[in-house]
C-alpha cells in the first residue's frame, strides 16, 4: 500500500523533506503502527515532537486522514489504506 505524509511547520526541518511518500507493509496498519514507522526511520528527534512527554503520542499534535482530524475517527487505531494523504501538523505558537 502507497501513503503520502505531509509534515508541516517545524517538522520539515526535522525529518529534511516537506512530504514522503511510503510503501507500506502488512504489519502498519493504524495511524500508531506510522508513527512507529516515522520515529524508526526519522529518529529521536521526530520522537520527542511526537510523543511528548508520553511514551504513546503527544496530544497537542493534529494528524489528518484525506483531510479529517483522526480524534474524530478511531483517534491511533484509525485504519490505513492505499493512497492515503496523511498531514502531521504539530503545535503552533505565537503572540
Amino acid at each position: 500500500m502507497l501513503i503520502k505524509v505531509h509534515f508541516l511547520f517545524n517538522l520539515r526541518s526535522i525529518v529534511g523533506e516537506k512530504e514522503v511518500i511510503l510503501r507500506l507493509e502488512n504489519n502498519v496498519t493504524t495511524i500508531r503502527d506510522l508513527i512507529r514507522l516515522l520515529i524508526g526511520k526519522y529518529g529521536e528527534k521526530l520522537e520527542k515532537v511526537l510523543r511528548g512527554e508520553s511514551e504513546e503520542f503527544n496530544s497537542s499534535i493534529t494528524i489528518l486522514v484525506n483531510g479529517r482530524n483522526v480524534v474524530f475517527i478511531k483517534g491511533l487505531e484509525t485504519t490505513l489504506s492505499d493512497g492515503d494523504i496523511i498531514s502531521i501538523i504539530p503545535p503552533a505558537g505565537g503572540g
